[in-house]
């Protein structure tokens, strides 16, 4: 009954550019003002002119994962990380890429050299956690996804994966609270009233339930686990 909600974080990569600047500056612009076709056209046309500029590279290797082509991204990210290894936006996305490619051990070693330098990096301890869900290693995902609570307590997404994290190893009580908290910190998203209603029902908590079901129904009326479960309590 459980529906798992893969969010990879991807972080916006290199605010600022050195030389050639006020070209890499418009197309990062265009980037940020929702033209990713335009900006990703622009980079590769100063890559062509400037073909060894770092920041031109590790924006069309940020580019690139954004557009699906991890294989790509990868090769541009891992010769931009040898030139800045300390660089924690160089180093998620290639963690990303690494997890877009299904290089798992890369990807939760790329995001553990991170949390060396930045223990308390959100994009890095959430992005670990989601990628040990994947590969149902439960309880250092637990352990994951815990510290990036504790770093953005209101985040729904770390909330809810923390609750999956909870029900794969079996222990419902501890998913309930971190659903119920992910559904009321963004009502909008239907997985988390679902996820809230159905762990509530699941462990007794029936008059817990019902508003989240509820919320569900009225999100995604198309759920017929969430509709059977409400009629159910309701009955």
């Amino acid at each position: 009954m459980r529906v798992f909600l893969p969010v990879f974080l991807v972080a916006c990569a290199f605010g600022q550019a050195t030389d050639p600047n006020a070209r890499i500056d418009a197309a990062a612009l265009r980037y940020r003002s929702g033209d990713e076709a335009g900006a990703f056209g622009a980079f590769v046309a100063l890559e062509k002119e400037f073909p060894d500029d770092v920041d031109v590279r590790a924006w069309l290797g940020y580019l690139h994962l954004r557009r699906g082509d991890g294989p790509k991204a990868v090769a541009y990210l891992e010769k931009i990380r040898t030139l800045r290894p300390n660089d924690l936006e160089v180093a998620t996305n290639l963690g990303n890429a690494y997890v877009a490619t299904g290089q798992g051990d890369r990807a939760l070693a790329t995001f553990d050299a991170i949390l060396a330098l930045a223990p308390k990096s959100f994009d890095a301890l959430y992005n670990k956690g989601a990628l040990l869900i994947a590969r149902k290693e439960f309880r250092p995902a637990v352990a994951a996804l815990t510290a990036a609570v504790a770093v953005r307590p209101e985040d729904a997404y770390a909330r809810c994966n923390l609750g999956v994290a909870y029900e794969g190893l079996r222990q419902p009580e501890k998913a309930w609270p971190e659903h119920r908290k992910s559904s009321d910190l963004d009502p909008r998203v239907p997985t988390f009233a679902r996820n809230a209603g159905l762990v509530a029902a699941r462990i007794g908590k029936g008059a817990d339930a019902i508003p989240y079901l509820a919320r569900a129904a009225a999100l995604d009326p198309g759920d017929g686990a969430v509709a059977l479960a409400l009629a159910d309590l309701k009955s």
